[in-house]
């Protein structure tokens, strides 16, 4: 669970770095990863139109490219490559499933994150509740962000527990 919650700390860093820098930041990132090509400009089309809203960008990406994000950010995805690999011979193959658990928790949470506010699920214990709890990748990444290390864990793993089991 350790490398979980360090992890999704460091994706939620990344993230919230993302976020708060300039349009150009975001830009330089997704050619980074994506070349010069045109996924990279009409991925770049979509980062400026988000207005800075990671949430909605990642949750318009495929499972492919968000694996490349997280793997970007230092997060190993050991099974992307296989992935991708499907995806490429049988397009269908992945269409009901079959992304990498790494991909699958960080969407899952990204999905939560932009459908609950901070504190609506009331099974999960959230310490010292903040004054922006509007449902957002900003509004939760700077709450997580914002925890001790006790409380980050303690978040982290209850929302992985919610999410993974469902």
């Amino acid at each position: 669970m350790k490398d979980l919650v360090k992890d999704t700390v460091l994706f939620i860093h990344e993230y919230r770095s993302m976020e708060s820098s300039p349009v150009s930041v975001g830009n330089k990132l997704i050619t980074a990863l994506f070349g010069n090509t045109h996924i990279a400009e009409h991925l770049c089309d979509s980062w400026a139109g988000r207005k800075g809203d990671f949430g909605s960008f990642f949750l318009n990406l495929g499972h492919e490219k968000q694996g490349l994000f997280i793997e970007y950010w230092g997060i190993p995805v050991p099974a992307l490559s296989e992935y991708s690999k499907r995806k490429n011979e049988n397009p269908i193959s992945v269409l009901f499933g079959g992304e990498p658990e790494e991909v699958t928790w960080i969407h899952k949470m990204m999905l939560y994150f932009n459908n609950h506010g901070i504190g609506d699920y009331r099974d999960i214990i959230l310490p010292s509740l903040p004054v922006e709890r509007y449902g957002n990748s900003k509004n939760w990444g700077n709450y997580i962000l914002g925890l001790s290390p006790e409380g980050r864990d303690l978040v982290i793993t209850q929302l992985h527990a919610h999410l993974m089991e469902e």
